[in-house]
């Protein structure tokens, strides 16, 4: 072994001076001595004086990012815990006002029953940042973002790994904060984050794939829901969207996505936190806005007459389709009727074609058929409308005015089916005449 391994023996006395005949005889090392290990940890040694020099002027991760170390039966986990008044706004909402509303329909809205009874002072607002894009077995959630009520304010705690070792003591105190709230918000925590979390848990041992539940929990992923409610009125649904038009919040020098992973690599290479601490401040951004959101989704769903004078047509047709999928239809046309009351021109003929599909599934005709006929009056091109209308027609035996109908759905895009219906109609005409 040559440099610093030489030494190390030369030193131990395991190879004298070749030039000098009197040189004694070297003892042989001790049994068990690890030279090669001896070398190895003078080499990281060295490296480690090295880098505390070129860092010595670096900022402190407390000064910089915040926080304190929070000890757990696995070692120090990193908190920066942060309150908010619940009085204080995030852009044009108050964060407290969700906690002051009756969230019950909001199991209905989304479909699971597991939601019953939510409660948002007892739900846990979730969001993280990765080691990676994928969400496979080997990427760490270097930072978990966790919002709940305390008193008078929305707290954020935000859990850091400050190295990869500190992992068992941060993943301590989740399932200490699972534990306490029975009710997750995330936003597309079901795809991406809870599949994270679920592998890191397993992998630690403080579950097993059967007892690792986070899925199965009750959980209202904020993204699938305002998919539903707001498709269309925006260019997407992505957060940041949602925050400008829905939330009237808009985020100044925020790091994109894509660098999140970097920046913290970066820490751990260099100890600099500067970057990371953009990422601290992205993640609390992510939370407060989920807080938010939610309260904008259970105004904007709630069927209370109130909040049904303020949607615009787009949006009430969105929640109305949204609820006709969970076979709502009563809150469907609870949703409708005060916009359809609305003079008729050709913006009310999506509202009126929810309400004459809500009609129908509640087993109203005469609704149905007001609605349909309102419609090809606002949309007299509506080919969907005009089907309609003449299968209402028809069953109501109006022969005359189904086969008016139908013709003039025909001149819009003839097809089979439409010329079918005109030869019935036709034959049953004649029938009744000759009779």
């Amino acid at each position: 072994m040559k440099g610093l391994g030489a030494r190390l023996r030369r030193t131990l006395g395991e190879a004298g001076d070749a030039s000098s005949a009197a040189a004694p005889t070297p003892e042989p090392p001790a049994p068990g001595l690890d030279l090669d290990g001896l070398a190895r940890h003078a080499r990281l040694q060295a490296r480690m004086s090295r880098w505390a020099e070129a860092n010595r002027d670096l900022p402190a991760l407390e000064e910089t990012v915040g926080g304190q170390a929070r000890t757990t039966p696995h070692g120090d986990a990193w908190v920066v815990r942060r309150p908010h008044s619940a009085v204080s706004w995030h852009g044009e909402r108050r964060l407290g006002a969700l906690f002051e509303r009756t969230c019950d329909h909001l199991a209905g809205l989304v479909g699971d029953a597991r939601l019953e009874g939510f409660d948002p002072s007892k739900a846990l607002f979730l969001d993280i940042e990765a080691s990676g894009l994928d969400h496979g077995a080997g990427t760490l959630a270097f930072l978990i973002g966790l919002g709940y009520l305390d008193g008078d304010d929305v707290v954020v705690e935000q859990l850091l790994l400050r190295e990869p070792n500190d992992e068992q003591a941060q993943l301590h105190l989740l399932v200490e904060a699972l534990e306490r709230h029975p009710f997750l918000v995330s936003f597309n925590g079901k795809s991406y984050d809870l599949t994270v979390l679920q592998s890191r848990l397993v992998l630690n041992r403080f579950y097993t794939s059967r007892e690792c539940d986070l899925k199965l929990r009750p959980h209202l992923d904020l993204l699938h829901v305002s998919r539903n409610l707001y498709k269309g009125l925006w260019e997407d649904t992505r957060l940041g969207t949602l925050e400008r038009r829905a939330l009237g919040f808009e985020r100044v020098d925020d790091i994109p996505g894509s660098l999140v992973p970097t920046c913290w690599y970066h820490w751990l290479r260099s100890g600099n936190p500067e970057p990371l601490a953009a990422v601290v401040e992205h993640n609390l951004y992510d939370v407060l806005s989920m807080v938010t959101l939610a309260d904008r989704v259970a105004h904007d769903s709630d069927l209370g007459t109130g909040e049904a004078a303020e949607r615009d047509a787009a949006a009430a047709v969105n929640l109305a389709r949204l609820l006709l999928r969970r076979k709502d239809a009563e809150g469907a046309a609870r949703v409708l009727e005060p916009l359809a009351r609305s003079a008729v021109d050709a913006a009310l003929a999506p509202v009126l074609a929810a309400l004459a599909e809500a009609r129908r599934r509640l087993g109203d005709a005469a609704g149905e058929r007001e609605a349909l006929e309102r419609l090809v009056e606002a949309s007299p091109r509506d080919l969907q409308g005009l089907t309609r209308l003449a299968m209402v027609l028809e069953r109501a035996r109006e022969l005359d005015a189904a086969l008016a109908v139908a013709r003039r759905a025909h001149e819009v895009l003839p097809t089979s089916a439409l010329g079918q219906r005109i030869a019935r109609l036709e034959a049953r005409l004649a029938r009744a005449r000759e009779g």
